[in-house]
């Protein structure tokens, strides 16, 4: 859970990160250049790194951690994903104020005021003009705020984008409600408040690296949210049945009628295997939606992590899980 609630006003930046490295003492620099213009602040950065695949990324961030006072470093034991990592980060956060942002300055850390000058809101995100993004990942984005609008009961026109600021209340109600590795941040933001506001913002370039938001994540993202957040499956599944438990019915009196009325022989070996086929296939992928919520249900029971740290890197030499030099 969260840390107890510092004396002065602090914002915690929390800053998933996953194979930067060239990015990261800029971004530490620019985020200390914002705050020397705001003297009755202060700050601390969160950086969290999720199992990079690049192992310069870990010596990098413990460099930054080990050199910096107010930066702290975070390696996760595997690749959770970038949520579990936001989630780490708002764990380890003391601030009244938590601000999450990417590590690949897509994201400016000069537009931070912004934000912060809304902060009275319990939610403040960020809205982007224009995304520089390729035009896949642009596809994949508008498939992703597609798929969210669906399935989850957001502010009609609100684009979900991971710059944002959390009072430190509402972040300790989402992690108090995190129970399982699949938990996802909209759903659990938008039940615990409504009072979201947005600031206008421009995207930039991305500075280092290709993206990690592929196709399958989004898939996989909306696995998770239909599995988790609603029963929208489980209603469709009973629709699907009650519907063909009906017509089976009606097709099982027309044969029967057929039968008594016109003694009529019933043939047709090539289209009840058909039906047999496609009932028979309809039933098993019923009881494969019905073996995943199963499967969410016995993981939230087992209590397993969103995540797991496996080590931290502070100044003063102190790194706890690791004894490298």
């Amino acid at each position: 859970m969260i840390d107890a609630e510092p004396k002065r006003e602090l914002f915690s930046i929390v800053v998933p990160v996953f194979n930067a490295t060239t990015t990261l003492d800029q971004l530490v620099q620019r985020i200390a250049a914002v705050f020397a213009g705001l003297p009755q602040f202060d700050h601390e950065i969160i950086f969290v790194d999720d199992a990079s695949i690049r192992p310069e990324t870990w010596p990098t961030l413990k460099r930054i951690a080990l050199e910096y006072g107010h930066v702290r470093a975070v390696q996760l034991m595997r690749n959770f994903g970038q949520t579990p990592a936001t989630f780490c980060g708002m764990s380890l956060a003391r601030g009244h104020y938590i601000i999450t942002l990417d590590d690949d300055l897509q994201h400016a850390p000069e537009d931070i005021p912004l934000l912060i000058a809304e902060r009275e809101h319990d939610v403040v995100f960020a809205q982007f003009r224009e995304l520089r993004h390729s035009m896949p990942k642009r596809f994949l984005s508008a498939m992703k705020h597609l798929i969210l609008s669906f399935l989850i009961d957001k502010p009609k026109g609100l684009q979900l984008t991971g710059f944002r600021l959390f009072r430190r209340e509402v972040a300790g109600a989402m992690l108090s409600a995190v129970t399982s590795p699949q938990a996802t941040l909209p759903p659990l933001l938008f039940f615990m408040t409504r009072d979201v506001a947005t600031v206008q913002m421009q995207h930039n370039p991305r500075l280092e690296g290709e993206s990690n938001y592929t196709l399958l994540r989004v898939l996989k993202m909306a696995r998770n949210l239909m599995v988790n957040e609603t029963v929208l499956l489980l209603k469709l599944i009973g629709q699907l049945g009650f519907g063909i438990a009906f017509l089976s019915f009606l097709g099982g009196v027309a044969v029967l009628a057929r039968k008594v009325f016109l003694n009529t022989a019933v043939v047709g070996w090539a289209s009840i295997m058909i039906v047999l086929l496609v009932v028979g296939g309809l039933i098993l992928f019923c009881l494969g939606i019905i073996g995943e919520y199963l499967a969410r249900l016995i993981s939230g029971v087992e209590g397993r992590p969103a995540f797991v740290v496996r080590r931290e890197a502070s100044k003063g030499g102190f790194e706890v899980g690791d004894k490298s030099p």
